[in-house]
């Protein structure tokens, strides 16, 4: 639409809408004679106020009493001491639970970097941790336990400090 165009629409607009609001008829309006008006008593209201009070009285809640919540969001500190719950002995011909193994951190590949610098070729790797995001090249630590051994066009090789190896592609 053209800047012609618009300002035609527009204005065509404006000119219907004060053709169509155009000035109001005046209807004369009906007035009652002021002694007319005087010798109507105010109508009487339809219930007695004193009774709507009282049933209202009748239905409103007690008022509960002020308890201090259990839990302050504002305030820092040791949470309030609870019974500990009963421990129940284990059976004398169960095993014993094994120890669950936690899970390795997550750590995920956000990108692959290729640079050549005087004819040598390096790469670096973009890992997505749980501190943040990490720029790393071979030889590189991972946190606490983890160190790159090798970044490869689609993966990255990290070895733990206990000497396993963990390969993390780009691609899931």
């Amino acid at each position: 639409m053209t800047w012609k165009s618009y300002a035609v629409l527009s204005g065509a607009s404006i000119v219907a809408t004060y053709l169509v609001s155009g000035p109001a008829a005046i209807v004369p309006q009906r007035t009652a004679p002021v002694a007319q008006r005087a010798a109507t008593p105010p109508a009487a209201p339809a219930f007695d106020i004193q009774e709507q009070a009282s049933r209202l009285q009748t239905r409103a809640r007690q008022q509960t009493e002020y308890r201090e919540p259990s839990r302050n969001p504002f305030r820092f500190g040791d949470r309030p001491a609870s019974a500990p719950a009963p421990v129940s002995q284990p059976a004398v011909n169960e095993p014993p639970a094994e120890v669950p193994v936690a899970p390795p951190p997550s750590i995920k590949v956000s990108g692959i970097e290729t640079n050549t610098v005087d004819g040598v070729r390096q790469r670096s790797a973009l890992l997505i941790t749980a501190a943040g995001v990490v720029k790393v090249r071979e030889g590189d630590a991972v946190g606490a336990e983890y160190h790159v051994a090798r970044i490869e066009d689609d993966a990255v090789d990290l070895v733990a400090a206990d000497g396993s190896h963990r390969r993390i592609s780009l691609r899931p």
